[in-house]
């Protein structure tokens, strides 16, 4: 068994865009999606209690002192694991 027919179309939509967030950094314009967001897309298309996320690795890229506050970013790689009936389906 695989994905259903429903979580085959929720996964092809596009992502609807109030939820593309950006913030200008030293001149570059970055988008992302909030965790939240992608935490409760994966919660609405397979459950709550048939995916896991496990955290590979983390890796602060970029660090400033903004006034009195320090600002950061970093790239981390997730590790997905979606059970589709009998299936274990995992992407990193």
């Amino acid at each position: 068994m695989s994905f259903t027919d429903t979580q085959v179309k929720k996964l092809r939509a596009r992502v609807r865009p109030q939820f593309v967030r950006e913030r200008a950094v030293e001149g570059k314009t970055l988008h992302y999606l909030e965790g939240w967001h992608l935490i409760a897309e994966a919660n609405r298309i397979f459950g709550f209690d048939a995916w896991d996320l496990e955290t590979v690795s983390s890796q602060c890229v970029w660090q400033k002192q903004v006034d009195h506050r320090f600002a950061t970013a970093y790239l981390t790689r997730v590790k997905i694991s979606v059970r589709a009936g009998e299936r274990l389906i995992v992407r990193e």
